[in-house]
């Protein structure tokens, strides 16, 4: 017989499974990763084997949601080259900012390019020929899902693809 302080746990894991697999967010996935994990060692506890809950509690959850957390940050963020010197508008970078927060980027601009050993460069801000101000995207699908979420502001920002990027 199961006893009933047992089965909060037990019925949480599934319903928190469950929510895990259908989240789209990766930060709300995090958070119902490190709980599934809160309620395994709990349930692991209740029933004795008091080892396993706490191997549960400091590797599946402590731990993964510390890595979690690091590639989470790593691969959700925009990282745009622009020089110091003819940098982005205020309103121009919220407006960015804004666009890509609808498919759950973070903007960072940088001064300068990045290695390869230190992180990819996404973007680069320019004025073209027209002294107008464009960015250059790296990213084909990414153009194209900003293009599909909000196609005015793309046109009015000027994204465009990197020319040097397309075959010649």
């Amino acid at each position: 017989m199961t006893p009933s302080y047992v089965l909060p746990p037990l019925v949480g894991i599934p319903l928190i499974g469950l929510a895990l697999v259908r989240c789209s967010d990766p930060w709300k996935a995090l958070v119902l990763r490190s709980s599934l994990g809160s309620f395994a060692a709990l349930l692991f506890a209740t029933y004795g084997a008091v080892d396993v809950a706490v191997t549960e509690a400091l590797v599946g959850t402590l731990l993964s949601t510390l890595l979690y957390t690091v590639a989470i940050k790593s691969t959700t963020t925009f990282r745009l080259l622009q020089d110091p010197q003819a940098s982005m508008a205020p309103a121009q970078e919220q407006r960015l900012r804004q666009l890509l927060s609808m498919v759950g980027l973070r903007l960072e601009l940088i001064g300068i390019a990045p290695s390869k050993a230190t992180g990819d460069l996404h973007a680069a801000f320019i004025h073209n020929e027209e002294n107008q101000p464009t960015v250059l995207m790296r990213h084909p699908s990414l153009l194209t899902e900003l293009t599909a979420c909000d196609a005015d502001a793309v046109r009015e920002m000027n994204l465009i693809l990197d020319p040097s990027l397309r075959s010649p």
